[in-house]
């Protein structure tokens, strides 16, 4: 191969290489966020947990609530506001394990790419390697 036919090759490898760390700040960026999102989204889950637990511990005033009244509001309270209560915690813990995953998957696109930047690296330095012997070839 020719020196112009090699530095041409140097020349696209370099913009893959250019294309890459591009798309490894975009990634490393999008994750930051996404670590950021998870730690005040798990403080958020946290809160309303601990506000579960006061929700659950509840009591109705015996004096004011008496009777058929005071059981209708029991039993409502448990089937509505508690039940409804621990099924959307359920939720946000599905979420959770999503912002997980999203995270595991940006850190395997993140290794992939540090990968292909380390490899088309290697790649220049081997036409850099074949661009010496062609310029050495000429000089003789």
């Amino acid at each position: 191969m020719g020196i112009e036919e090699l530095n041409s090759q140097k020349s696209g490898l370099l913009s893959s290489i250019s294309h890459q760390q591009g798309q490894l700040a975009e990634l490393q960026m999008k994750l930051r966020r996404l670590i950021t999102a998870k730690g005040k989204f798990v403080n958020n889950l946290e809160a309303i947990k601990q506000n579960q637990e006061q929700f659950k511990s509840l009591e109705i005033n015996e004096s004011s609530w008496k009777g058929q009244r005071a059981t209708t509001f029991k039993e409502t309270y448990e089937q509505q506001v508690i039940s409804n209560l621990g099924r959307f915690i359920g939720e946000l813990g599905r979420v959770q394990e999503d912002i997980d995953q999203a995270i595991r998957r940006l850190e395997r696109e993140i290794a992939a790419c540090e990968s292909s930047i380390a490899s088309l690296s290697r790649s220049v330095s081997m036409v850099d390697a074949s661009i010496q012997v062609e310029v050495q070839k000429v000089g003789k």
